[in-house]
């Protein structure tokens, strides 16, 4: 495919540099998530310096998801008012500036502050995801374009995961571990420069909605608050949270917990299956974009279903003996419940697009993200209340499998296809 192409689909022109946008926000996105994750590997370290315990350093993990939890809400505001470059250059923004304080900081709650700040670059870096798709992209392109963006989450994740030990480890240096890590970000910030107008020509895609004013965009978001498909999106973006972030956190610890409570897997085993559950997803994300386009037509429900049918069906058998007492038959289920939630993702980021006016589309995403986080959050918590009640990993494991199939039940009551309307349900 041609770096500069006209699409033009029913009679609508969609812009030429589109892919060079969708260059720069998967740079942006896989920069603000490896820059989140980066300090994870290096707890321990850090820890050490500060002189504190681990779990008072494991703020540093926790504080970020809550203050991205709160930041969604605003951040899709300011993408439907000031453009996609506007957002794009924000999420950088906050993200890698922080960094040039972090070699000179010599206080935990300095730190802490840092990472509040950069809290809120993954906000953004999510809610550009809809309206990039939506507005610079036709439809037989949009899921290899959502495909793309949300693959470049779990890129930037992994990359900050096994990056920052490797330059610390060069450098002797936590802080320019992680700082180093902020090279591509400003990168992004540069490349964002040349993205022609904030949003693509309105005339030339007669689908994007006219600016509009702050009354009328409140009205629609109003409109599309008290609507059907609003209520039952919060439910499926909820339930797929629950079971990504459970399945991430919970089936390591299940895989080397000694036998009863889990597996009983070595260390060394045990981490190299949770790597590449993690690592399927990656592909999982591009093939949900891909089999959306070319074989769901956009039926973004059928790739749901798919997606949580999957997700239940291999995080129950992972608690099977006749399945982990062998490492081929568990390797293939962890596979295959490491790629059913990151499948549906970029049908996820249809199911809004289809659902709301393009106008809104941000806002929404922030809305539903928002949600989405706490389910996330309540996922984890009740997985490990479970394990501190019964002693065991079974109950853990088998709420993942109830998330996706709730998420699976909810997913029946929505429409194959919606309208672009707040009333598609």
């Amino acid at each position: 495919m041609k770096w500069q192409e006209i699409a033009v689909e029913d009679g609508k022109a969609y812009p030429e540099n589109r892919w060079y946008v969708l260059s720069v926000a998967c740079l942006a996105i896989m920069s603000c998530y490896t820059n989140i994750v980066a300090y994870a590997p290096l707890i321990g370290h850090i820890a050490r310096d500060f002189k504190i315990d681990i779990g008072t350093a494991m703020h540093l993990v926790s504080t970020t998801y809550i203050v991205t939890a709160v930041a969604l809400f605003f951040a899709g505001l300011v993408c439907d008012r000031y453009g996609t470059k506007a957002a794009l250059a924000l999420g950088l923004l906050f993200s890698v500036v922080p960094m040039l304080f972090v070699p000179f900081i010599r206080s935990f709650t300095a730190l802490i502050v840092v990472r509040v700040i950069q809290g809120i670059a993954p906000a953004f870096a999510m809610v550009i995801v809809g309206p990039i798709t939506g507005l610079w992209f036709p439809k037989r392109q949009q899921g290899l374009a959502s495909g793309l963006m949300m693959g470049s989450l779990s890129l930037g994740a992994a990359v900050g995961l096994v990056a920052s030990p490797i330059i610390w480890k060069l450098t002797g240096s936590w802080q320019l571990g992680v700082s180093i890590l902020s090279i591509p970000g400003w990168l992004g910030i540069v490349l964002s420069i040349f993205i022609r107008g904030k949003k693509p020509n309105i005339t030339a895609v007669p689908a994007a909605p006219p600016e509009g004013d702050s009354a009328e965009l409140s009205t629609l978001f109003r409109n599309a608050l008290s609507s059907r498909v609003t209520w039952l999106g919060a439910a499926v973006f909820f339930f797929n949270a629950w079971g990504m972030h459970s399945l991430y956190a919970l089936v390591p610890a299940y895989l080397s917990a000694p036998s009863p409570m889990g597996v009983g897997l070595e260390p060394v085993l045990s981490g190299q299956l949770s790597l590449a559950l993690t690592l399927v997803g990656i592909f999982a994300v591009l093939a949900g974009g891909v089999f959306l386009d070319k074989v769901a037509g956009g039926n973004f429900r059928l790739v749901l279903a798919a997606g949580f049918t999957l997700s239940a069906l291999f995080s129950y058998l992972i608690l099977l003996p006749s399945v982990y007492g062998g490492l081929f038959f568990l390797t293939v289920c962890l596979l295959g419940a490491g790629w059913g939630i990151p499948f549906t993702s970029p049908s996820m980021i249809a199911l809004v697009i289809g659902a709301y006016p393009l106008s809104i589309v941000a806002r929404m995403l922030g809305l539903l993200g928002g949600l989405a986080t706490f389910g996330g959050a309540a996922g984890v918590y009740l997985g490990g209340l479970a394990v501190a009640k019964t002693g065991r990993f079974h109950h853990a494991i088998l709420i993942i499998a109830l998330s996706s199939l709730a998420g699976l039940v909810v997913t029946c009551f929505l429409k194959p296809k919606s309208a672009h309307t707040p009333t598609g349900v």
